[in-house]
């Protein structure tokens, strides 16, 4: 089905090319671009509203797309908060916290004098974690933080 209406998006917006403003060929894709491309082929316009709802009620405010979302900021607003006294506050090099850094990510924090500035670190560290990574690193603190058996993988 995708396929199918990619296909007709690209048809019906190729068959209007003159309604294609010429200054935005070439331009990086954005959502103003995207309005402005479209903004002459009323249908193409309508149907892509639609699909848009479909995909809102569908799947992206589906109960568990949301419970999953949900279970993902609370890990990652718990995992952030582990840092927080130790690393943001006191730059307790000794602490647990501190040493379950990577050390490229310690050096960084040891060079920076505002606890934004430490922060911004955590958060780009965090940032630049795959999804898998961070998951393991999470639930390993979430699992001994509450006396639950830890199996290490490698």
């Amino acid at each position: 089905m995708k396929s199918k209406l990619i296909h007709r998006f690209m048809k019906t917006a190729s068959s209007h090319k003159t309604t294609i403003r010429p200054e935005l060929v070439g331009v990086k894709y954005d959502i103003e671009m995207k309005k402005n491309l479209f903004m002459d082929i009323p249908k193409l316009s309508e149907e892509l509203d639609v699909l848009k709802e479909i995909t809102r009620e569908n799947v992206i405010f589906d109960p568990n797309i949301q419970n999953i979302r949900f279970a993902g900021i609370s890990l990652l607003v718990e995992y952030l908060g582990r840092f927080k006294k130790d690393v943001m506050e006191k730059r307790n090099v000794k602490s647990l916290a501190w040493r379950s850094l990577p050390r490229q990510i310690q050096a960084q924090l040891e060079e920076k004098d505002s606890k934004n500035q430490r922060l911004r670190v955590i958060l780009d560290h965090v940032a630049g974690m795959t999804d898998g990574y961070f998951m393991d690193q999470a639930t390993l603190f979430h699992d001994v933080k509450r006396g639950r058996a830890v199996v290490l993988r490698r």
